[in-house]
């Protein structure tokens, strides 16, 4: 399983590249919250700066994309996600909460 998010400058890929690109950053969730899981979804606030990211070991993480070497601006926890790639979570349409799904059927809303 990967728990990381990494980011690429799409205006830089090209077909004819030999070699892969390297992302402009990367953000090792494993490694900050000492869990071994998988993303299970990912979502970016309305305005580009937050990012959600959605763990299988039932934690939400959100990172600061202006500084996304930076931990996490917070960890939020009380969902279940029995290590399943189909529980999601999304910011709500103003971007002042967040949502997620979980495995024992309920909605959390943070």
């Amino acid at each position: 399983m990967h728990s990381c998010v990494k980011a690429w400058d799409t205006r830089y890929l090209s077909s004819t590249r030999r070699k892969a690109p390297e992302p402009v950053f990367t953000i090792d969730c494993a490694a900050q919250h000492n869990s071994k899981c998988g993303v299970a979804s990912l979502d970016i606030s309305k305005d580009g700066t937050r990012a959600l990211v959605s763990l299988t070991s039932s934690q939400c993480l959100v990172y600061n994309l202006q500084r996304p070497e930076d931990e996490a601006l917070g960890s939020y926890y009380g969902h279940l996600n029995t290590h399943s790639y189909y529980v999601k979570s999304c910011f709500s349409p103003d971007d002042k909460m967040f949502l997620s799904g979980s495995s024992d059927g309920r909605l959390y809303i943070w």
